[in-house]
């Protein structure tokens, strides 16, 4: 009997260490208690229920306080949310560092509100962004840097933190985008669900609401840069938008890692939460990585924008959306491109920030060659808005206004083989330097608001 009982009491402890290690998610929240966690100055009046910090350049800086996660894989992910003033006027901002021995601190990252959440489903007067740390980091800091010129009052501040685990490879493969031969712009392939989040921890929305699609919106994570597991991250990103938001389901109907990995969030045509409240006639597809300064070393990386690409080809076809219009959204009751950033929602937010943002007029115009390829056996094309000499040149051409009308246009010069190899917009006559490309015929494609012209011109 005695025998029996242990090879049973060993067979539990297995069981059990199984089906903890077979956990994806692991996460602990910290309350900050205010009187033995921050350290007070003489600005600050800090008591048990509430802080209040008065006009000063000092901020208020917490103590060393451990993290509460042990084991954490592959990274740690912090979400800080307070119960307090929500005015800008009054808090300048929060922000957090780690460390791994208490000693060494890696710099201050500034903790930005999340622009995604409507103010009606708020939990708190403020959630901030994502943060990623290392596994290794075991401590970290607050520092809150009120505004000069008021008073300002909290009465809870909390820090979630999680780990998504490591990425384990699902034994069947969700099925990949279905590509259509007859398409300009098949389905690009994907990663589903179960594949980037094969222990079924992360299942879709209970209730989902579908839409109409008219605008394509595109954001960035604000997260990590670097990461060696990106499913992992999509599946932090879920876990933050469900766990600490309180929503349904990941707000974006796709994300995009670095290598060009597309991930599937919400199903095709499914209301997502992304557009601050007014997703209603959108897709939300978000590139992952922080792109806030306009910076080449933080750009996106190429393959991403090539899938981004090639994801917003297939939707505008199948959509039929024109990617260059601008039109009405009713949602938020803007006039909005049909390929808009997160901040043409005038919610305040900067994503998708600067160095991706800025490259949407290329992204817009290349999506719509891949609509419209021209190719060797296209017809020339004049609509007479616009002029071309000479046909046969050497080292430039212009493209003149042949009336007193000068819609805004965009020419793009395309090779034999369909490449666009150079591209802008004008509103008014322009001379165009081919100088540096080679010997051959080029195509001419002028696009504008119900204007699509080819001209075909030969450069000696």
């Amino acid at each position: 009997m005695k025998a029996v009982f242990i090879t049973l009491f060993l067979f539990l402890l297995t069981f059990s260490s199984k089906a903890q290690s077979s956990r994806y998610f692991t996460d602990a929240t910290y309350k900050i208690e205010f009187t033995t966690d921050l350290q007070p100055h003489s600005q600050a009046d800090v008591r048990a229920n509430r802080i209040v910090l008065f006009p000063s350049n000092q901020p208020l800086l917490s103590q060393k306080i451990t993290i509460p996660l042990q084991n954490a894989k592959p990274f740690i992910t912090a979400a800080l949310q307070y119960d307090g003033p929500s005015d800008e006027q009054l808090l300048e901002q929060f922000a957090i560092r780690f460390s791994e021995d208490g000693e060494r601190w890696a710099d201050w990252i500034p903790i930005y509100e999340d622009m995604h959440i409507p103010d009606e489903s708020r939990q708190s007067a403020f959630t901030g962004q994502l943060i990623f740390a290392q596994a290794t980091d075991k401590y970290f800091q607050l520092a809150i840097y009120p505004k000069a010129e008021s008073a300002i009052q909290f009465s809870q501040i909390q820090v979630v933190f999680s780990a998504p685990g490591e990425t384990q490879i699902s034994s069947s493969k969700s099925p990949f985008g279905q590509v259509n031969s007859r398409s300009v712009c098949p389905a690009p392939a994907f990663q589903g669900r179960t594949d980037w989040c094969s222990l079924g921890e992360c299942p879709y929305g209970s209730s989902p609401s579908f839409t109409t699609v008219t605008h394509l919106i595109v954001h960035h994570s604000a997260g990590t840069n670097f990461s060696a597991d990106w499913a992992a991250v999509v599946r932090a990103i879920w876990h933050y938008h469900v766990d600490t938001h309180g929503w349904d389901d990941i707000g974006y109907n796709w994300l995009i890692d670095p290598n060009g990995v597309l991930y599937e969030g919400r199903p095709d045509n499914v209301r997502g939460a992304h557009f601050s409240g007014h997703n209603t006639g959108t897709m939300g597809v978000c590139v992952l990585g922080n792109f806030h300064d306009a910076n080449p070393k933080i750009s996106p990386k190429p393959a991403a924008i090539n899938k981004l690409e090639h994801l917003l080809c297939w939707k505008s076809e199948k959509e039929n959306l024109d990617p260059l219009a601008t039109k009405y959204h009713a949602s938020s009751g803007l006039n909005l491109k049909v390929i808009a950033g997160h901040r043409d929602s005038g919610s305040g937010t900067a994503c998708p920030g600067d160095s991706l943002y800025i490259q949407l007029p290329a992204i817009r115009i290349y999506v719509d060659s891949l609509l419209h390829p021209v190719s060797i056996f296209s017809p020339v094309k004049n609509s007479g808005y616009v002029t071309i000499t000479p046909t046969l040149a050497q080292n430039n051409i212009q493209l003149k206004y042949a009336t007193d009308y000068h819609p805004k246009l965009t020419f793009k010069i395309i090779d034999p083989s369909g490449k666009v190899v150079q591209l802008a917009d004008f509103q008014s006559d322009i001379m165009i330097d081919i100088s540096n490309l080679s010997s051959g015929m080029y195509f001419v494609q002028i696009v504008g608001k119900d204007i699509s012209d080819v001209f075909r011109v030969f450069k000696n």
